[in-house]
């Protein structure tokens, strides 16, 4: 006998199933980079990818979220969300920076897990990692 149907012959509700982690790589639309691409990046558009990715939510239910990376990079990012997946790692929100209008600050006190931001290290004239696509800020409230 399946287990769904002993749980119903014994009258006990059949756990409810986890959503399958999901994943989708595309190329970058202007949309996502509209507030935080800057003429001067050292990446171009065409190098950066939107990776769509399952994460659990604060809430523990399976919520979709994207991040605008680095295209040398989408393989990892989807292996390493993977694991945070089936972990059950919670991520509060994760939307491309530019939905804060390219503001950090904005977005790390949304809690809003982000990569691509073309800026520079605060306080110095080097680029920051974020500016090339290779920067995850994962929960910047709690990390």
């Amino acid at each position: 006998m399946r287990l769904a149907a002993l749980a119903a012959a014994a009258g006990l509700a059949a756990a409810p199933s986890q959503p399958q982690f999901s994943s989708t790589v595309s190329p970058v639309r202007w949309s996502e980079l509209r507030f935080s691409y800057r003429a001067g990046c050292p990446v171009p558009p065409a190098q950066l990818r939107t990776v769509r990715v399952t994460h659990w939510g604060f809430d523990s239910r399976a919520h979709v979220g994207s991040l605008v990376v680095h295209r040398s990079v989408t393989a990892d990012v989807v292996a390493v969300f993977r694991r945070l997946y089936e972990a059950r790692f919670p991520i509060r929100r994760m939307v491309p920076v530019t939905r804060y209008r390219g503001d950090d600050d904005a977005s790390m006190a949304a809690d809003n897990t982000s990569a691509f931001n073309c800026r520079r290290v605060s306080g110095s004239s080097s680029w920051s990692m974020h500016a090339y696509g290779l920067a995850i800020d994962i929960n910047p409230r709690e990390n």
